[in-house]
């Protein structure tokens, strides 16, 4: 598995949820989330949909933040 994981700053302006809004997942094998100011991408093209699924789940568990959203 990779994570690549991006802290939104406050005063920026952006948020995790418009970073989210605008991903799309480019292949099989990725998958994106965002949490509080949080947005990621979980990457392994040998990962079946649940594996990804459980693996964001642990990463979000493990994040500040309330509000959340996977793809």
């Amino acid at each position: 598995m990779q994570l690549t994981l991006f802290e939104m700053p406050r005063w920026s302006g952006a948020t995790a949820f418009d970073a989210f809004q605008k991903w799309r997942p480019a292949q099989p094998g990725k998958m994106g989330f965002f949490k509080g100011r949080y947005f990621g991408v979980v990457e392994s093209p040998q990962a079946d949909r649940a594996t990804l699924d459980g693996f964001t789940v642990a990463v979000e568990k493990a994040l500040p933040g309330s509000s959340e959203g996977r793809w």
